[in-house]
């Protein structure tokens, strides 16, 4: 799985169009054994509708009398990154944390839509041991990550 940012990186650093970009990475890796190249366009979009769905629900809660008391707090602040989520739970102040939205990561998404829909025609253990996703990081932190996957 790669997402657009990674593709469209790919794509300046080449001097090609990112539709073209994704064509030859696909074809690459093809030769190289890999059966599908997919892109997490499908699961951002989800993951906004999921967060459009939280704030409206937030939001109703705030402005509906009767539950004054349970409602939860806006602003509502969203991140596609977990890095940024996990970074904000250790450092930001504690007053922050209820503003944080509990909305999966488009990454996460792609992982179970390939995990349960793609299961049905593939062997469950080999697919779950060679997925593998290309995302931009968060964090300095995160380096090490890429460096022992790559």
């Amino acid at each position: 799985t790669i997402s657009p940012e990674a593709r469209v990186s790919l794509a300046a650093q080449s001097g090609a169009e990112p539709l073209l970009t994704l064509q030859r990475i696909a074809s690459a890796l093809q030769t190289l054994g890999v059966t599908y190249v997919l892109e997490t366009s499908a699961a951002e979009a989800i993951a906004l509708l999921e967060g459009k769905a939280d704030f409206l629900r937030r939001y109703r809660q705030v402005k509906s009398p009767a539950s004054k008391q349970t409602a939860q707090r806006l602003p509502l602040l969203t991140s596609h990154c977990p890095g940024w989520t996990c970074y904000a739970e250790k450092v930001v102040d504690p007053v922050v944390l209820p503003h944080l939205s509990p909305m999966r990561p488009p990454q996460q998404i792609q992982g179970r839509l390939v995990k349960t829909l793609m299961l049905e025609q593939h062997n469950r253990r080999r697919f779950h041991r060679w997925w593998r996703s290309r995302s931009p990081l968060f964090a300095a932190e995160c380096g090490w990550w890429l460096r022992s996957v790559v």
